[in-house]
């Protein structure tokens, strides 16, 4: 039953199952990033690395040696570059804001020289009626 299966082009089939799906992730755009010390640090673009030590540059290894005979660096040093969007108010714009904000001064400096006037006036006609009161009252004490 076996050799029926296979001879019908199983084998075929799944063989071209697995290598669609190989295809498949192939293309998938994968990622990969690097650990960082500082966990604040933004995405950057890598411009140069620094250069290894010649025993890591440059070896001579031979078929069949085991990763165990390849000597790697412990650490890479690089230079990323990170680029910040900042936001440039024109001319205009910061003419206009400041415009803004004078004319909110001024409103507020109109409202509080009104205030003070205000403040003034009833203190006027306060003291007005305690002279009126004072004047009835040695008009009262005379008679």
């Amino acid at each position: 039953m076996k050799r029926w299966i296979w001879k019908n082009g199983m084998e075929n089939r799944i063989m071209a199952i697995v290598m669609s799906f190989m295809m498949l992730f192939s293309i998938a755009d994968i990622d990969v990033y690097a650990a960082s010390e500082n966990e604040n640090a933004e995405g950057g673009t890598i411009v140069a690395f620094e250069s290894l030590a010649e025993d890591v540059m440059f070896q001579t290894i031979s078929v069949g040696e085991s990763l165990e005979d390849i000597s790697f660096p412990t650490q890479l040093q690089a230079t990323v570059e990170v680029v910040t969007e900042v936001e440039v108010i024109p001319e205009e714009e910061a003419i206009e804001e400041a415009a803004e904000e004078e004319a909110t001064e001024e409103v507020v400096e109109e409202e509080a020289t009104e205030e003070a006037a205000e403040e003034e006036a009833i203190e006027e006609a306060a003291e007005e009626e305690a002279t009126e009161e004072a004047a009835e009252e040695e008009a009262t004490e005379e008679a």
